[in-house]
């Protein structure tokens, strides 16, 4: 095991599935890869198995992907283990979870769904007007998300990164879609932060806000995915609506270190 820290390398390495290596390939800018480590293993000198730790905050996201070469995977994850701290929130390819089970307990675990937009089907009309949300608007944005999305993860920083999509009604905003990630140099970002006020929801605003966020990314980052609970069937509704595929499902689990 060993950091890798070349990014021609390492692009090398994700690009060979870039679905499921979303979030990795939109880390590789800054202001994400300052923030990352990429743990990999090598077969005959070349990357064969990669795990990448996100760091920012007391909650490191640590995301052990790769459904198809667990041979290599799972030794780099028994490598990576005794690195990590008390409590970590894990991405971790089905399959993969007995080595955490080890040394982890875990306290929530889900599905996810990865979803890659694979098509740019036209915008719905709705009676909202279209905004776009910059630095100047975080502390809208956050008090927008309590109302409406309570347990999202918002980073005011994104907004650096790039304008997050709006719709407002009455001078009120009812509806945003952000990012997470995004790699101009390596074409991929991954949504977040996509909601609409309760009482505002069944309109087709979240689906206005997606599709206007994916025509503005495609211009800077045209490989665009998302994350969703595989039991979220409403939201994968409004992303196939807006041209996304399932592409892959892993488990999203938080852990904390076991006692001893």
């Amino acid at each position: 095991m060993d950091v890798c820290t070349d990014k021609a390398e390492l692009s090398r390495y994700l690009a060979q599935d870039r679905d499921l290596h979303l979030y990795a390939l939109g880390d590789l800018d800054d202001p994400f890869w300052s923030r990352c480590t990429y743990w990999v293993q090598r077969t005959a000198g070349n990357i064969s198995a990669l795990v990448l730790l996100y760091q920012m905050g007391d909650l490191p996201v640590l995301m052990a992907l790769g459904e198809s070469n667990h041979k290599h995977m799972l030794p780099l994850i028994e490598a990576v283990l005794p690195t990590l701290g008390p409590r970590v929130y894990a991405h971790i390819s089905q399959g993969l979870e007995a080595p955490f089970l080890s040394q982890f307990r875990c306290t929530y675990h889900e599905t996810q769904k990865r979803m890659i937009q694979r098509r740019h089907p036209e915008r719905p009309n709705t009676s909202a007007t279209t905004v776009w949300l910059g630095p100047e608007d975080a502390e809208r944005l956050s008090a927008f998300y309590q109302q409406a999305y309570p347990e999202n993860w918002f980073d005011p920083t994104m907004l650096e990164v790039h304008p997050f999509a709006g719709l407002e009604q009455d001078g009120q905003l009812v509806s945003a879609a952000g990012i997470h990630c995004l790699s101009q140099s390596f074409g991929s970002t991954a949504l977040g932060s996509i909601t609409t006020a309760p009482a505002q929801r069944g309109q087709g605003y979240a689906l206005a806000t997606t599709l206007d966020l994916c025509d503005a990314l495609r211009r800077v980052a045209p490989h665009i995915g998302l994350n969703v609970h595989a039991q979220n069937l409403a939201a994968q509704r409004t992303y196939a609506k807006a041209g996304f595929d399932t592409v892959a499902e892993f488990s999203e689990m938080m852990l904390e270190r076991s006692p001893g």
